[in-house]
């Protein structure tokens, strides 16, 4: 027998050995080959799928650049060479690779499916959709093409294009337990909880160790209020992996939902013990501080944040709050819209916890300064109307009443309670720029605090007025010098002073406030003002 034809018998058992999960045979068998023939190319490329198994990925690379050498446009080796170079964290190259790969391999899905998981790491997502399409071009039911790109679209925002991709994924893979449990984060995104939590059920009844699917099924149990099953869900995730940052991220959002600041605190450290890049750990530390009154640490909990992100607005909006440093005019609108779409589903009942009444005594001061003429009919705009409060209390007096928000899912909320006769997800200067002379009534209740200067919310709100127009609005106020500081509870506070030189120069005429609470922080009324204007011109 030549040695040719030996190194082929040898080749083939190495193979066979492979393919049988016997990798120590087989590593020695290819390392014979290599042996007699040091650029065979089948060795060369098991070996190489077998340093990249056992951790040996800088040899991995080699051999797999050894084999390209010998054959450049193969999309395989290049296929193998971008996903020892994702393992080894070189992620620009193994882009690189991957995009040689995708030119000179038109016909390889997996290919395509690797390089879109490679744009993903490199928070690329739209380019990942589109390298998902290309795979699903050629091969139509990939499902894991599917289940990647859904993962990409989840990315962009995009829960339901990702759910439509997550359901395709299982729906040719029925065992695909990974697509069922993104299916359930997309379902979770769009707020459809009990289909998200049939997901997470589902998962666990085939893997009942599932610490994603655990962790991801208590939120949703602490969400609607069952928190002794969501404790028990976050704590069974802990015991199957005591290094699983989410769960105890959860666990501590469970204790703070009920004003459980120490304990709460001590899950978001352990968190930042196990990843101290963790900017969510951060962040919730430091408001976990902030409440128990503990402000340098917290300041430092929102520095760390800034020192990973530096640009993270949160993070500096709320280090000027705790520190009493010059506040900015506004917060971004990107941060208060978050802040409200992740407040929604819980905003009543948590107003409720803090005696909230700013709408009633908005209404109270209108019956004091409406024209008698005025009592209904009225075209008012409800300035922040979140999940419509403020519109059960002036519904009665309204001929045409529109609400504006920021946070669509505000405005998804106030639309069910079927009181508005339009409803704008917009930012309040841009939607009051459209207004012209057109309004009666325009209420802001408990708004201002999330805004610093008001001054061109005055002047818009003037312009929209018609002659004789009111204008109420509630501020929380401070007895110091400046016209507005930021508390450390990040919300806004306005003196009095303030506000009556701000009207006037405005052209408002001062009616009347009242020095009033109209809710609570820490079970401390929170000194307000509910404030009359008119429009004199």
């Amino acid at each position: 027998m030549t040695s040719v034809v030996l190194n082929n018998v040898t080749l083939a058992r190495a193979v066979e050995a492979y393919r049988d999960g016997r990798l120590d045979d087989a590593q020695q068998l290819f390392l014979d080959v290599l042996q007699l023939e040091p650029g065979n190319p089948d060795a060369l490329y098991f070996m190489s799928m077998i340093d990249q198994q056992a951790g040996r990925l800088e040899v991995a690379e080699h051999r797999a650049k050894e084999l390209l050498g010998q054959k450049p446009e193969d999309g395989k080796a290049l296929n193998l060479l971008g996903t020892i170079q994702m393992s080894r964290v070189l992620l620009d190259d193994a882009s690189e690779t991957f995009a040689r790969g995708v030119r000179v391999d038109v016909s390889n899905p997996i290919l395509r499916v690797n390089a879109a998981i490679c744009q993903m790491a490199l928070v690329n997502p739209q380019g990942a959709v589109a390298l998902c399409r290309e795979a699903l071009a050629i091969q139509p039911g990939y499902a894991n093409a599917y289940n990647i790109m859904g993962t990409a679209q989840l990315a962009q925002g995009e829960p339901e294009d990702a759910a439509e991709s997550f359901r395709k994924a299982f729906e040719l893979k029925p065992d695909f337990q990974d697509a069922l449990f993104n299916y359930g984060k997309a379902l979770l995104d769009l707020r459809k909880y009990g289909e998200a939590l049939d997901c997470f059920n589902s998962v666990l009844d085939k893997e009942c160790s599932h610490v994603h699917a655990l962790t991801r099924r208590a939120d949703i149990l602490a969400a609607r209020g069952d928190y002794q099953g969501a404790e028990a869900g976050y704590s069974t995730a802990l015991e199957n992996n005591s290094r699983f940052t989410p769960a105890y991220i959860g666990m501590g959002k469970l204790h703070q939902s009920m004003d459980r600041q120490e304990t709460a605190l001590g899950f978001f450290k352990r968190a930042i013990e196990l990843d101290s890049a963790n900017v969510e750990a951060l962040m919730l530390a430091g408001d976990a501080f902030r409440k128990l009154n503990q402000l340098e640490a917290s300041a430092a909990a929102f520095r760390d944040v800034l020192d990973i992100d530096p640009d993270n607005f949160q993070a500096q909006f709320h280090l000027a709050a705790v520190n009493g440093n010059t506040p900015p005019a506004k917060p971004d609108n990107d941060y208060v819209q978050r802040l409200f779409d992740e407040f929604a589903d819980n905003f009543d009942s948590a107003l409720g916890k803090v005696d909230y009444n700013a709408p009633e005594q908005l209404r109270e001061l209108a019956e004091v300064y409406l024209d008698s003429g005025l009592s209904g009919g009225l075209d008012i705009l409800d300035l922040g109307c979140g999940t419509g409060l403020s519109g059960i209390s002036f519904k009665s007096l309204s001929g045409r009443l529109k609400g504006v928000d920021i946070s669509q899912r505000m405005i998804d909320k106030a639309r069910k309670r079927g009181i508005y006769d339009e409803l704008e997800n917009n930012e309040l200067l841009t939607s009051l720029v459209r207004h012209q002379n057109d309004t009666d009534l325009a209420i802001c209740a408990d708004t201002f605090p999330y805004i610093g200067d008001l001054e061109s919310y005055f002047l818009a709100v003037f312009s929209a007025l018609r002659a004789n127009g009111l204008f109420l609005f509630s501020v929380e106020t401070h007895q110091g010098e400046d016209d507005y500081k930021l508390n450390a509870t990040a919300r806004y506070a306005h003196s009095g002073r303030y506000v009556r030189e701000l009207a006037r120069r405005r052209g408002f005429e001062f009616l009347g406030c009242n020095q009033s609470s109209y809710r609570k922080e820490a079970g401390h009324p929170v000194e307000s003002l509910i404030v009359a204007l008119r429009k004199t011109a």
